[in-house]
């Protein structure tokens, strides 16, 4: 068998398992895993808001809007910094 035909498979093997593990964790978890949802320019908003809670996406946009509010440290699983239009965002200590 050619070598990217099997390779192929292996992925769709290793995928299968992560789709599995990734249901079986629910129970425990928002639904997302920071570590498999891309990085920098293929981690997108929503995929990474989601992986928080409400109350602590909200306290992750007030502290990066106090210590990154340029937000220079972005090539990440970025959160930006909350803005004062941003309505969905309390003050929360």
């Amino acid at each position: 068998m050619p070598a990217a035909i099997e390779l192929a498979r292996a992925g769709q093997r290793g995928q299968a398992f992560l789709e599995l593990l990734f249901k079986d964790l629910e129970p425990w978890t928002s639904g997302r895993f920071l570590n498999f949802m891309g990085h920098g320019d293929t981690a997108d908003q929503e995929r990474t808001r989601t992986a928080y809670t409400t109350d602590d996406h909200r306290r992750l946009t007030a502290l990066k809007a106090h210590y990154d509010s340029r937000n220079i440290f972005r090539l990440n699983y970025n959160i930006p910094p909350r803005t004062a239009g941003d309505v969905n965002c309390s003050e929360t200590s």
